[in-house]
């Protein structure tokens, strides 16, 4: 292989079969790790290439990182932080080898999985005997791969490049400073971090649960949800009601792609999967339509303009099911100048705010519920929290016992302190 269709062709695999991949394959492998620039061509990274099964079985029990168990050669990356720190040179360097690493083991036909979360990074630094003056950079995978994954949607030239200045498009984490089209393209590109087949967990898993079971009894015999960017909740109640009829609209042709092999590796033969413009969606007829945190994570007048496109797509007596990230419960107070997501940028929105484009877009809000008062910090481990928060954060997390507090529901007042609020509305009636 010639060296661009190496770098074209290269892709992140994390499904591998479980076939070791020989010592010497992976020491040539770290040896093309050595050959990149490093900062004053110092020896700073270290490799850590972990054989021994006990040990990985202690490093997945003891630090929480699970996904080590199913890549058969991990290797750790350290480097030095003794030496050409200034400006993260020794990350810089360790990175470059990491690149080689990955475009050499393509070459020779073995997969790599590049991992920057894996788990309690002290923990990994005791059972691996790491001096205190060396940093984990990464784990990197490797194996024989076991998938062949999509392509992904990669940056273009005329997004990415600025002649002379940088004059960047937004980078506030508020939606409303954003473009429909910026969210659209970031979202895309981000959806590709996981493979179809293995898909995305939710954050707070006990209150995915209940808002997914609240969700169920909303269905009808016919549908839709609109621009949900992961597929979790979509996917999980299709797979449990697979008698009714579902669509999904998301916002691309990528998207588009990556929701089909999902629901390909899911074996769902309910969900039709659809892309573009609401306002050329010719599907009318529909019971139920959910928004999943649509309005926290588009412009409220981007938000607007779907709900007025949906008149048209709603059924006799059909209603619209939003779930909104609530500004005023904890994690909306702590979050409340919006937070950057993997799929782009995210803000709480009141109650009030959603009352308001409800009432504009011509709806009555006519049933309302409220999930989890707060997340269970163990599922709330890799959340960056601002720093005015950080050491009553760090307090929180070790209150696992909390988890009844996710767990609570609420029809009546204490749903408008929430995290998760969901609202039932319908079209005003003509009088």
């Amino acid at each position: 292989m010639d060296v661009k269709e190496v770098i074209w062709e290269r892709r992140t695999v994390r499904r591998f079969k479980q076939k070791e991949v020989p010592e010497q394959t992976i020491l040539r492998i770290i040896e093309a790790g050595l050959q990149a620039p490093s900062a004053c061509n110092q020896p700073l990274t270290k490799f850590i290439v972990i054989s021994d099964l006990a040990l990985k079985e202690k490093i997945c029990k003891e630090a929480g990182f699970v996904s080590i168990q199913k890549i058969p050669s991990p290797v750790f990356v350290v480097c030095d932080n003794c030496f050409n720190s200034r400006n993260y040179a020794n990350f810089q360097s360790a990175s470059a080898a990491i690149e080689n690493m990955l475009l050499y083991a393509h070459s020779i036909g073995i997969g790599s999985w590049w991992i920057n979360s894996f788990g309690d990074g002290k923990k990994i630094a005791e059972l691996l005997k790491i001096p205190a003056n060396f940093s984990i950079v990464s784990c990197v995978g490797f194996g024989f791969p076991f998938e062949k994954p999509l392509k992904p949607s990669k940056p273009v030239l005329n997004d990415s490049v600025y002649n002379n200045f940088f004059l960047s498009s937004s980078s506030s984490k508020n939606p409303d400073d954003w473009q429909f089209e910026e969210i659209a393209k970031f979202s895309e590109k981000a959806v590709f971090a996981k493979s179809p087949e293995i898909g995305y967990k939710p954050l707070f898993l006990y209150e995915f649960k209940n808002e997914l079971h609240f969700f169920e009894t909303l269905l009808g015999a016919k549908n839709l949800f609109v621009y949900d960017i992961d597929g979790n909740i979509p996917f999980a109640i299709a797979s449990a009601n697979r008698q009714k009829d579902f669509f999904c609209v998301v916002y691309s042709e990528g998207l588009k792609r990556w929701f089909e092999k999902r629901r390909h590796s899911l074996g769902l033969k309910n969900v039709k999967i659809l892309s573009g413009d609401l306002g050329a969606f010719g599907q009318p007829g529909f019971d139920s339509i959910f928004l999943p945190n649509t309005l926290n994570r588009l412009p409220k007048e981007r938000v607007l303009e779907i709900l007025l496109q949906l008149k048209k797509a709603l059924g006799k007596n059909g209603k619209i099911c939003l779930s909104n990230l609530n500004s005023l419960s904890m994690i909306g107070v702590i979050f409340r100048n919006g937070f950057g997501r993997r799929f782009g940028p995210e803000i709480p929105r009141s109650r009030a705010q959603v009352i308001e484009i409800f009432k504009k877009a011509g709806y009555d809000i006519v049933g309302e519920k409220g999930f989890s008062l707060f997340p269970s910090f163990d599922s709330f481990e890799y959340v960056r929290v601002p720093k005015g928060f950080s050491t009553i954060w760090r307090v929180l997390k070790k209150l696992h016992f909390l988890n009844f507090f996710e767990k609570f529901e609420s029809k009546g007042f204490p749903s408008r302190f929430c995290q998760k609020n969901v609202f039932i509305a319908k079209l005003k009636k003509i009088v």
